[in-house]
């Protein structure tokens, strides 16, 4: 989700089949507009698939890259003209 000064996104909540922390990994993390898959998709207001992680270049890629995982989906969810919340599904 955006941080309070829509200046990047900061991880709030998730999920992992694999029972990792996600809250405690990401918690001084964050994404700048622009940045990566789920940065564009903030940019561009458009979801965004990625298939090689290894590419991206973001926080978020760069972990679930060296988790095994390859794939991305990115949704960005769009409420009065502006991004609410990025969700991004990793493969």
């Amino acid at each position: 989700m955006p941080d309070e000064a829509r200046s990047a996104l900061v991880f709030r909540t998730g999920d992992c089949s694999a029972q990792t922390d996600l809250a405690a990994l990401y918690a001084t993390k964050s994404i700048a507009k622009g940045e990566g898959s789920i940065g564009g998709a903030w940019a561009t207001g458009m979801p965004a698939l990625n298939d090689d992680l290894a590419r991206d270049g973001s926080v978020a890629a760069s972990q679930a890259s060296a988790s095994g995982l390859s794939q991305m989906v990115v949704l960005p969810v769009i409420g009065n003209a502006r991004l609410d919340a990025v969700l991004a599904w990793y493969l």
